[in-house]
């Protein structure tokens, strides 16, 4: 699997999930919605590459890829957290119910964080894992 391939993948567990609420993808130009409304930002972080296995006769390698899904959710601070927790419980049952036979899901997990201007934020983050065969 290729680093674009699994952001394309990660990515879907979450647009799969159909949340309802407007969504601002890492790399993708967007605006945060100027109205009070609950929204969402997603990105990833690749934090560790390493030779997973030794090479076989052809020469070709296993190449391991690791780093965090973050996807994070912004909600007027009047709404007591509701919408957060109704997101994140969402996101956190697809990732725990996702499967690929080649990018693993690790401690998908939702976390509360404090109150800047209008917003409360809720965060869910999964490490993800997959393997690179790489090319002769």
């Amino acid at each position: 699997m290729k680093y674009l391939e699994a952001r394309d993948n990660l990515f879907g567990i979450v647009r799969d999930a159909n949340l309802g609420i407007h969504i601002n993808w890492q790399d993708v130009v967007g605006e945060t919605p100027a109205t009070e409304s609950t929204w969402a930002r997603v990105w990833l972080a690749h934090s560790t590459g390493e030779q997973a296995s030794l090479s076989c006769e052809n020469g070709m390698k296993r190449w391991r890829s690791a780093g965090t899904l973050v996807i994070q959710i912004y909600e007027p601070v009047a709404n007591g957290r509701r919408d957060g927790y109704n997101i994140a419980q969402k996101l956190v049952d697809a990732l725990r119910n996702y499967r690929h036979d080649n990018l693993w899901l690790r401690r998908p997990q939702m976390a509360e964080y404090g109150s800047q201007g209008n917003y409360s934020q809720t965060r869910v983050t999964a490490f993800f894992e997959y393997d690179d065969y790489g090319s002769l």
